[in-house]
């Protein structure tokens, strides 16, 4: 371990594998690394048994990391039964781990991965007097009481949601997804420095692939029907039944229409939402991909399915598929008030916007969805990408959070 570099403790609530992290900070951290800048990053996770990992495969993680400067401290994720004890117990384990790293490094920054993870790295950097950084802050309390997921009397509810805003008015560094969240704190008082980084994807990864593209459409028979995809979750943060009853009416107005979709969800689960509606499963096919093939699904469409509600909350979001879609060449369909999304794609031409999936007319959106398909498929494919490098290129992420590093450590 290099004694020159600087030293900076990632506190991590996500696994390893989990694409959040491994798509996101994970890639960060090693592009800031690959250009020879003088930090030794050490990350915490929690690993939850969907993202298990073989003594194999952690040992070459681990020797890999390695290699780039970076040291991984695996911790268990611990849910069920006596949840409060056992997140306790999460909770005193990353304190010691967070503790252990501070005395053995010195590190005097501390840096939390989303809104769970940073209000609990908050109170360990009061503690621990280090600096303190939360990347992809949001108001994730309030996303959760607007999906009626929590309610907003509970004590989980005011607990998450008083410590949001203490991180916010009192973190050193805040960096967020929109210029929206970053207005609304620094007009709610914020002390520390506040900064705009939305969910940025590899331009690298995320490339047009022709080969692909017809390997996976010959797989699903999808011919030379134009296919919208979805990948992503349903239900939660997300919509659910209504994603294939959307689908169900945009089909009755083009009978040729074909639907991807691209889930970690349980399989069965979601074909059944589908089957209820109606649907034939030769008009779609539900299919999952790991981390490194989702770019091959993603040529395989011909414009991409944002399925997040609309709720007032969700302007401070940052949807990682997004910059996914356009960077693959793909245009996507969005509700009006998520993110900045609406804004980019009626500006820009890369896209549609509704007002939600539950009151849009499916031959409103059809013919929509046809304008963009009119175009010859290499330049809109072009234009999409041109677009996804200066709305969610990477190379804005590593510059911001590089100044942002240099400065902590100083």
């Amino acid at each position: 371990m290099p004694s020159s570099s600087h030293h900076i403790i990632l506190f991590v609530y996500n696994s390893f594998n989990d694409p959040l992290f491994k798509g996101l900070l994970l890639t960060y951290l090693k592009r800031i690394n690959a250009e020879g800048t003088a930090f030794t990053f050490h990350i915490i996770t929690y690993e939850q048994k969907k993202y298990a990992l073989t003594a194999q495969e952690k040992e070459s993680i681990l020797q890999e990391l390695k290699d780039q400067n970076i040291y991984w401290y695996p911790l268990t994720y611990h849910t069920g039964k006596f949840i409060l004890i056992k997140k306790s117990w999460d909770f005193f384990n990353g304190f010691l781990k967070v503790l252990f790293l501070k005395i053995k490094t010195r590190s005097q920054v501390l840096l939390s991965f989303t809104n769970i993870a940073g209000s609990v790295g908050f109170i360990f950097s009061k503690i621990l007097n280090l600096k303190f950084i939360v990347f992809s802050y949001e108001p994730h309390s309030q996303f959760l009481a607007d999906f009626g997921l929590w309610n907003r009397n509970s004590l989980k509810f005011k607990s998450l949601n008083k410590l949001e805003n203490l991180m916010g008015k009192q973190g050193d560094y805040i960096i967020t997804g929109t210029q929206y969240l970053v207005n609304k704190l620094k007009a709610g008082g914020a002390k520390g420095k506040v900064y705009r980084i939305p969910s940025c994807v590899n331009e690298d990864k995320f490339i047009y692939n022709e080969v692909e593209r017809n390997k996976i459409r010959n797989k699903y028979n999808i011919g030379n029907r134009k296919c919208l995809i979805y990948v992503g979750k349903f239900g939660d943060l997300y919509y659910k039944e209504e994603i294939p009853l959307l689908f169900k009416r945009l089909l009755q107005h083009d009978k040729k229409l074909f639907f991807l979709v691209v889930t970690p969800q349980d399989l069965e689960e979601i074909r059944e939402l589908f089957l209820e509606v109606g649907l034939g499963n030769k008009d779609y096919a539900i299919t999952y991909s790991d981390y490194e093939r989702i770019q091959h699904y993603i040529s395989a469409g011909d414009i991409g399915l944002v399925a997040i509600k609309p709720e007032t909350s969700q302007r401070f979001r940052s949807p990682v598929k997004t910059g996914e879609y356009l960077m693959c060449g793909i245009p996507y369909i969005v509700c009006k008030g998520v993110s900045e999304d609406d804004i980019y794609a009626e500006q820009n031409q890369v896209g549609v916007v509704i007002n939600d999936f539950v009151t849009v007319e499916g031959k409103t959106l059809m013919s929509k969805m046809n304008l963009l398909f009119g175009e010859e498929p290499q330049a809109l494919r072009d234009r999409c990408r041109k677009v996804g490098i200066a709305y969610r290129g990477m190379g804005q992420a590593i510059e911001t959070l590089k100044n942002i590093l240099e400065g902590a450590v100083v």
